[in-house]
């Protein structure tokens, strides 16, 4: 008999638990009331599961305000603060809680308020009927960071991937691909979603003031090779790029599925289908594409990257690989032009970033600075040279030491050349891709051009 009570009792809790509180035409219920927030100073939480439905239990269609009783320094964030309701229609409104960073430490009470109000001309509102949620929140000044991150096989970030943050059975936090958030310290679970479906969990522990990284490794679509290798003939120039792709698909056949592959070269770019299928199977799936420009080759620089997209959706992206040509050597130059926006400067070094093209490469490199030309060189204002067997085949920076004044607010070019050297290909100067910084030029042995070298920047350092 004692056993049929307790039943009892408990179906009678479910019960009330599940009829929203109502008070006449208004009424409230939701998942607020039921969990106790701890937050550190500066944090703030927000997810799915902090909600609460404002229910119209009128007979007619009415306006819900909603609002919010909280200190100060505790900001509540809704997602409707107005909403419009037929009768039994409800809204749910999600809730962010942040505490500020000069929040006092302690325990406090939030309450959301659903209110049905009157409005009569110029009299004051009056409140016809209302109902509210109220939490618990608690204000800590300890603290830890987490830095949650979904990782596909091969070490990326999966940016596909819903990654989400729980403390004491709540989400306080998602993000995709990688989430860095400052929490209380204490328990948490860790989860990563495809699609809505979980892939990955883990629980771990923060202590105070401690970093931890948390990765959740997935098997969903990822790239397992994507290599881009340019055939070269026999003076070092650039025939075509042989680009190929190997997908590995572990989540779930893809309908309407392409491997796109785009070529940027900082201007514009190229997008090219390496492989198209009304289904991209499961396990793994090759291609391969032989990439020439459409406008041929031209000195620059050009980034590789490729996407797995299925109806719209993007699944994988690949590396970016960098394919360079910003080679110099016998009749070929190189430049870049800068400005000193201080006083007029003495410049005692140059730094540059070399390497050449194999062990064979001969002739010195000469470095030199000028006025500016307009569209070349003008008046030498400096020379010096980097010995070639001080460059290696890999990537170094090297200097060559000089003494030039150079006027502030004034254009100069940085030159590099070897007119030794047995091919136009000998000798690569790196660079890199940035909004300013001057220009980058190249000297094709008949006239100087810009031409694929929109945003790059080539690799140099002035010491003064």
């Amino acid at each position: 008999m004692r056993n049929v009570k307790i039943a009892w009792i408990l179906a009678l809790v479910c019960l009330f638990t599940l009829v929203p509180s109502c008070n006449a035409g208004v009424a409230i219920s939701g998942s607020f009331y039921a969990h106790d927030y701890v937050l550190t100073q500066g944090e703030d939480i927000s997810s799915r599961d902090l909600y609460v439905y404002v229910f119209n239990k009128e007979d007619k269609r009415v306006c819900v305000d909603v609002e919010y009783e909280s200190p100060e320094f505790i900001e509540v964030g809704l997602s409707t603060r107005s909403c419009s309701l037929n009768p039994d229609e409800y809204e749910r409104v999600y809730i962010t809680l942040k505490a500020k960073e000069d929040a006092v430490p302690g325990d406090y009470k939030v309450k959301v308020i659903a209110l049905i109000k009157e409005v009569k001309g110029d009299q004051p509102i009056k409140v016809l009927t209302s109902a509210a949620q109220e939490a618990d929140v608690t204000v800590v000044g300890e603290y830890a960071d987490v830095d949650l991150a979904a990782i596909d096989p091969v070490g990326n970030i999966a940016f596909t991937a819903l990654v989400q943050l729980f403390y004491s059975g709540y989400g306080i936090a998602s993000a995709d691909g990688e989430l860095k958030k400052r929490v209380v310290p204490g328990n948490y679970t860790a989860k990563a979603y495809l699609l809505g479906e979980e892939v990955a969990s883990a629980d771990f522990v923060v202590a105070t003031y401690e970093t931890k990284r948390v990765e959740l490794p997935i098997r969903g679509v990822y790239f397992d090779n994507f290599s881009v290798e340019p055939v070269k003939n026999e003076s070092g120039g650039i025939i075509y790029v042989p680009v190929l792709a190997g997908v590995n698909n572990h989540y779930k056949e893809l309908s309407n599925a392409y491997i796109a592959l785009n070529v940027f070269t900082g201007a514009s770019s190229e997008n090219y289908t390496l492989y198209s299928s009304v289904r991209l199977p499961l396990n793994r799936t090759e291609t391969q594409f032989n990439y020439i420009p459409l406008m041929g080759w031209q000195s620059g620089k050009y980034e590789f990257t490729a996407n797995v997209v299925s109806d719209g959706i993007v699944y994988a992206v690949s590396p970016v690989i960098t394919v360079e040509d910003l080679t110099f050597g016998a009749g070929y130059k190189r430049a870049q032009t800068f400005v000193f926006a201080d006083n007029d400067t003495t410049v005692t070094n140059v730094r540059v970033y070399l390497k050449r093209a194999d062990v064979s490469v001969s002739g010195d490199i000469i470095v030199t600075i000028h006025e500016d030309g307009g569209t070349e060189p003008g008046t030498e204002l400096a020379c010096c040279t980097i010995a070639n067997s001080s460059v290696n085949t890999t990537y170094a920076w090297l200097n060559a030491s000089c003494n030039c004044t150079l006027a502030n607010g004034t254009t100069h070019w940085l030159v590099l050349a070897s007119p030794d050297a047995s091919g136009g290909y000998d000798y690569y100067w790196g660079a890199d891709y940035k909004s300013n910084g001057g220009e980058a030029w190249y000297y094709d042995a008949k006239s100087w051009t810009t031409a694929n070298l929109e945003g790059v920047i080539m690799a140099f350092e002035l010491f003064v």
